[in-house]
């Protein structure tokens, strides 16, 4: 897995995360790229009322699309300026939180918003800051043993690993699984961005390395999890009411949900 590790920052995802920041929805509200957030609200202020960020609170209002369910649907569509779904939604396992009607209205609003507000000039102004994340984050990559997942495992799965650089989530970070027409896998890990240098640049220091290893983790366990569910809900639906409370807090509305997670202290 190591060497096909190319860390980037994807538009498809930074756009999303503008969307859902500029629709106040709070895991996506975080301050800790202080100047990038600056640049994001000035640049995008006068678009709050856009009909896509209209229609992101009423899906989070009545189907809780939210945390995960964002980058679920955002590494499904054809990178920027297309912004179109990449194949059939439900084909590829699209998080049960959206619809197959929901996905494609937001499809289109999505592509309407890129081009309405020149999202292009403001991603082009930001290409050296994303150069220098990308670069920082490999470096850091470079400690991780990834041989070890297939080791303790026992198996790898059968696609592509992607590293994702997510820098307006702050400690937010997430894993997405596409599944391809080819029975192949596109796997992601979406990594948050939560310090920064004296010059006001994103760093990733070996305080990331246990997301890391956390997220990309999913990648193994989710399918292990999956293939055992029937059995682990027996035990989930009775821890779950003990916890729920907590686990709302971040997203996790169902013991399946929980089970997958494997909640540690970050989404």
């Amino acid at each position: 897995m190591q060497a096909q590790l190319k860390p980037k920052v994807d538009e498809r995802i930074e756009l999303t995360s503008i969307i859902n920041r500029l629709a106040g929805h709070w895991e996506y509200s975080s301050n800790d790229f202080s100047s990038y957030v600056e640049d994001v609200d000035k640049y995008f202020a006068a678009f709050k009322d856009h009909p896509v960020i209209t229609f992101m609170k009423k899906l989070r209002n009545e189907r809780g699309v939210s945390f995960d369910a964002i980058p679920s649907i955002a590494t499904r569509l054809n990178p920027a300026p297309l912004l179109t779904p990449r194949f059939d939604f439900i084909k590829s396992e699209i998080d049960s939180r959206w619809t197959q009607e929901d996905a494609e209205k937001f499809s289109t609003l999505l592509q309407q918003f890129y081009a309405e507000t020149n999202c292009k000039k403001f991603f082009q102004a930001h290409k050296e800051m994303y150069r220098i994340a990308e670069k920082r984050m490999a470096k850091m990559l470079s400690k991780i043993n990834f041989k070890w997942y297939k080791e303790f495992f026992g198996e790898q799965p059968d696609g592509k690993f992607n590293l994702i650089i997510s820098l307006l989530n702050g400690g937010s970070n997430y894993n997405s699984t596409v599944m391809l027409p080819s029975g192949k896998e596109d796997l992601f890990a979406i990594i948050g961005t939560w310090k920064t240098d004296k010059k006001g640049l994103p760093v990733y220091d070996e305080s990331f390395l246990s997301t890391v290893i956390h997220e990309f983790g999913h990648s193994y366990s989710n399918r292990i999890v999956l293939a055992n569910m029937d059995k682990l809900l027996q035990s989930g639906d009775k821890i779950y009411p003990d916890v729920k409370d907590d686990l709302h807090k971040v997203g996790y509305g169902s013991s399946k949900t929980m089970l997958l997670n494997q909640y540690y202290g970050h989404v």
